[in-house]
């Protein structure tokens, strides 16, 4: 469309991930942006300024059940579409929890379109850049819809129902196929990775030296090491019951699960995929957290690309 950026966002209460037209690679950050202040410009997190002025990748993760209620989605939202957009007008392709889409998917498209222009500016001196992004349509899709269209779970059995499982930050969604690939419905299990997280947080706080969520994602995830932790054995505990917690509770809600293709996705794919696959060994794993976004940006071209 002549000056009009087709994007599609995938919003998460640990990473968001955006997709424009600027490049074929997809924008990641983490969901969480810190006030400005003088000192933290000495970091080589970028900084962009909308009603305030934000680091990225800096602050609290922020966990709500509804993620749109978070204080810095539309701050993010506008960040990533001025990041991956070459024009300013945007057509906008959203994800919301497979279990909210039916009850929250028409909120989330009126609070969007009450939202739909704000001026940003990213960087800092004379590398700065100003836009004001106009957001003139939004579509709202259950995260994980697009999935099922992927090449990689294209050895999914035909004319079977399929589960799409997305393990993400607050949550886990549970996109649901029928036997002719049709979405239905969906349901989100209150269990994510952030309180995964959140145990390794208090046991380290409890057993070593006080520390930060953040930093306890980032021991789990192997990114940082602690000098006086010598044994890290406890992780796979407490990856262990998270992962039991979670699959009792799947079972639950999806007694016939063994009789339908399932799909593993989201930011704790890889951290689910062997236990998944000991349970079901009919598991497909799609271990790029990029794809909600893609097929959201997929998606918006199919719709609005004339």
């Amino acid at each position: 469309m002549n000056n009009v950026s087709i994007c599609g966002a995938d919003i998460g209460n640990i990473t968001s991930i955006f997709l424009g037209d600027k490049s074929n690679d997809a924008l990641i950050v983490e969901s969480r942006i810190e006030k400005y202040s003088i000192i933290k410009e000495l970091g080589d997190n970028e900084i962009f300024e909308t009603d305030d002025k934000w680091i990225v990748n800096q602050g609290e993760f922020k966990n709500e059940h509804l993620k749109f209620e978070k204080d810095n989605f539309f701050d993010l939202l506008y960040y990533g579409l001025a990041k991956v957009s070459k024009y300013n007008r945007i057509k906008l392709v959203l994800g919301i929890p497979a279990g909210q889409y039916n009850e929250y998917g028409e909120v989330l498209k009126a609070l969007v379109k009450q939202n739909n222009m704000k001026k940003i500016t990213i960087g800092s001196g004379k590398n700065k850049v100003t836009r004001t992004i106009y957001i003139e349509d939004v579509a709202i899709r259950p995260e994980g819809y697009g999935i099922k269209n992927l090449k990689s779970v294209n050895k999914a059995q035909i004319e079977a129902k399929s589960l799409i499982v997305d393990i993400g930050g607050g949550t886990t969604d549970i996109s649901i196929f029928n036997e002719k690939n049709k979405f239905v419905d969906g349901e989100s299990l209150d269990i994510g990775l952030l309180e995964l997280y959140h145990n390794v947080k208090k046991y380290i706080s409890m057993k070593y030296c006080k520390i930060s969520l953040e930093d306890a994602k980032k021991v789990f995830d192997g990114e940082i090491k602690m000098i006086n932790i010598k044994d890290y054995s406890f992780l796979k505990d407490f990856q262990d019951a998270f992962m039991n917690k979670l699959l009792n509770e799947f079972k639950g809600s999806f007694p016939s699960a063994a009789s339908c293709n399932l799909i593993l996705a989201g930011g704790g794919a890889n951290t689910g995929d062997e236990y998944f696959k000991k349970e079901y060994p009919q598991t497909i794993l799609v271990d790029d957290i990029t794809v909600n976004a893609r097929a959201f940006r997929l998606m918006g071209l199919k719709k609005w690309q004339k």
